[in-house]
């Protein structure tokens, strides 16, 4: 049975769909799909600055309503 390659494309997609929720599992699949390390380089730059956004807006979201809400 051959072992499908991914596209860069799809490798962006999958990350967008959540499919990758964590680097262990990736490498994981990479190995599976004989993803290459430039694309492996890739995806990890591309999950790192999804994840650091993400926390960000929690981050604001979580600042905004401490700071809406009454303490006194």
């Amino acid at each position: 049975m051959k072992q499908k390659k991914f596209t860069e494309t799809q490798i962006v997609a999958a990350l967008k769909q959540q499919e990758v929720t964590s680097l262990k599992y990736f490498y994981f699949r990479s190995k599976q799909y004989k993803i290459t390390p430039k694309e492996m380089i890739y995806v990890i730059n591309n999950l790192s600055n999804r994840l650091f956004e993400e926390s960000i807006f929690l981050f604001n979201s979580s600042f905004t309503l401490l700071s809406s809400s009454s303490i006194f």
